[in-house]
Parts: C-alpha cells; structure tokens; sequence
C-alpha cells in the first residue's frame, strides 16, 4: 500500500478542504499537474508512475467530504463505449463489496460511474486513463450523516474509524474474489441479482435467464452480450450530484420510468403556475 495522508495540507491549515493555499482545486489538475502550483498532485503522480514501473497497479482510490448528499458511496470510472462488459461489471464489484462489508453506512444506490467532460481532470478519471487503473474510484463520506440508520444522524469519529476498516477489508474480500471462484461467485450473484432487480424496475424483465456466475470468465455468460450490457449499464444512468464543496452532480440513484418523469414534469409545472399566480 501506499497511503497520502493529506494532499492540501496547506489549504486545510487556512481552513479550506477544496482549494489549496494558491485558491486552487486540486483536484481537476491531475492530467498534467504543475510541480510549483500543485506540488502534492505533481509528485503523487510521480510516485504513481515509479511503482507502476515495477509492479501492476490494482487499485487507486481518494477520500473526499461531501457537503450535500448523504451517506458513504463511491463515484467510478465507466468509459462510454470502451469497456467490455465484463469490465464494467467487475469496476461495479468493489462498490458492492463494500456496501456489503459496511452496510449501516455505505449506500450502493447513490454510487455512480458515468464520466463527465468536467471532470476528466480529477484523481480517479486520470489515473484510471493515464496509468490503466480499472478500479480507480473517488469514496466520498457526507457532512450531512447517514439516512441508512432507523435514526438520521451525523457520523461521529468512532465511525469513521469503523468505515476505513471496513474499506480495507472490502480490499481483502476484493482481492481474494479475483482468485477464489467460490468467494467471486458470491458476490457476483449477490450483485447481478441487485443490477437484474434495478433493470426490472426501469425497463421492464429484460430476460427471465436466471444469473449464474462462477468462474471469472464465465460471470458473463448467463445473458447475452446486449442483456448484460443494459444490465451493468443500468445503474449509470444518473451523473453525480454538483457539490460546492467536493466534487459530484446527480440526481438520483436509479433512473425513473418515463410516466414517473412526467408526472413528476406536470407536478412542477402546476407548481411554478402556482408560484406565478401568487406573485400577480
């Protein structure tokens, strides 16, 4: 392992989380980082490049605070068109490993993949193209607390003690999952059951097939190409939610069915009608 405590040590000294002492977001520079205006990004990624010279890089992932949405969740890497499903479905595999391994804090439902324009410049999207990093991921833990508890509530220290160990044994349990088919194949199952439930609920059954995954090449046998394309792509449909202070822009976790849209379209537009109404 390799573990960078802090990459803006200066601006968190003046009170800042986002922006460093210069004013600057650190993390939109990591495509080409200058050693003078963002000396942490620039020599972690110098450091990155000298291990990837004599080992293989398995995982990257950084830690963020997220003002707005709730709970712990992760944001990927799903290159449009230049992933395999099978690719897609194992970058989705450590999210749901760690929700299993932390399920009063971790929230799978709110993790998102899709890649924006704007964000090509963060950590995880950069490494993820730059030095091939297929699980390279942004874990963000909210300011706002957790909804998952019967109680809403803050987190407190104690549990974000408990969400890093939980982190790292997810790594273990992911780790041994690329060479154990019995501990692949529980996941595997666990999950393609969650992404075959979310499919049902936004287009329909899109196959009564039932999912078999056992061996690493074989996870993606069970349905065909284009079935398990819009099964692993099912979730994706929703961006990350815009947060002043971190990074994100979304607007749910599951995309809703075109008469929940419109139903939803009416509602806001009687609303705004209402609004007009009371200003005259």
């Amino acid at each position: 392992f390799k573990i960078v405590p802090m990459l803006n040590p200066d601006g968190v000294a003046v009170g800042n989380y986002r922006c460093s002492l210069a004013g600057v977001d650190l993390n939109r520079q990591y495509i080409n980082p200058d050693k003078v205006q963002h000396p942490t990004v620039f020599h972690l990624k110098k450091e990155i490049e000298k291990v990837k010279r004599s080992n293989e890089l398995f995982f990257y992932c950084d830690f963020h605070g997220h003002s707005r949405q709730q709970n712990v969740f992760m944001y990927g890497c799903r290159e449009t068109g230049s992933q395999s499903a099978s690719d897609i479905f194992k970058h989705k595999l450590f999210p749901w490993v760690m929700s299993q391994k932390a399920p009063e804090y971790f929230s799978y439902s709110e993790c998102k993949y899709h890649v924006r324009k704007s964000k090509e410049g963060t950590a995880r999207i950069a490494f993820r193209r730059q030095f091939g990093i297929l699980n390279s991921f942004t874990m963000e833990t909210s300011f706002a607390g957790t909804t998952i508890s019967r109680i809403p509530r803050h987190f407190n220290s104690d549990n974000l003690i408990s969400i890093g160990k939980h982190f790292g044994e997810a790594i273990l349990d992911y780790n041994r999952s690329m060479n154990s088919a019995k501990v692949l194949s529980r996941y595997c199952q666990s999950l393609g059951a969650y992404l075959l439930g979310e499919v049902k609920v936004n287009y329909g059954a899109c196959s009564s097939a039932m999912l078999r995954f056992g061996e690493t090449d074989a996870a993606v046998h069970a349905l065909s190409h284009s079935q398990f394309e819009k099964l692993v792509g099912a979730s994706d449909s929703g961006t990350e939610s815009e947060d002043s202070c971190s990074e994100s822009e979304n607007e749910g976790s599951i995309q809703e069915g075109s008469e929940e849209r419109k139903a939803k379209r009416k509602t806001k537009r009687r609303q705004r009608k209402k609004e007009k109404e009371k200003e005259k």
